[in-house]
């Protein structure tokens, strides 16, 4: 009986180690080519033609029209051209760095911290795009640290 259990566990293990090489393996290869993308996220293809001829409509229509509806309060920000640039300068790393903008608060501008919310980038490559921004002094803009303009899911 003792024999037979030898034999056997000699012959069968190097069929489990070569199957769980196997396995593994497979697993990698999957983990290479999919590990980049966000779980449970299908980004769709865009049609920019239909897009920037719909975005040129709305502000179209917008500047005709003169609605009396007051909706969310508005954050006016300045930033500066130089700033921009250095957002998309080098996507995805450059959306992470902290760049100089300032704040429009009862027409004095205050200089705050800006950079891209988010690693999506749903977040920045529209019209309208989603900031975190820190002020440079303490209580400068709200009580927060860091104020995030995030956009309805609408929108996408």
């Amino acid at each position: 009986m003792k024999k037979l259990i030898k034999t056997s566990i000699i012959f069968i293990t190097p069929f489990l180690f070569i199957l769980i090489f196997i396995f593994s393996l497979n697993i990698n290869i999957h983990d290479w080519k999919h590990g980049h993308t966000s779980y449970n996220m299908q980004p769709r293809s865009i049609n920019w033609f239909s897009y920037k001829l719909e975005l040129g409509l709305k502000k179209l229509s917008n500047s005709f029209i003169n609605k009396k509806e007051i909706g969310l309060p508005t954050v006016n920000l300045v930033i500066p051209e130089k700033s921009s640039r250095a957002l998309l300068s080098n996507i995805p790393t450059s959306t992470k760095k902290w760049v100089r903008a300032h704040y429009m608060d009862d027409n004095n501008l205050k200089e705050i911290q800006i950079r891209y919310f988010g690693d999506n980038p749903y977040d920045y490559m529209f019209a309208q795009k989603i900031y975190a921004l820190k002020p440079k002094r303490a209580k400068c803009l709200v009580d927060k640290d860091i104020m995030n303009t995030k956009l309805p899911k609408v929108m996408y």
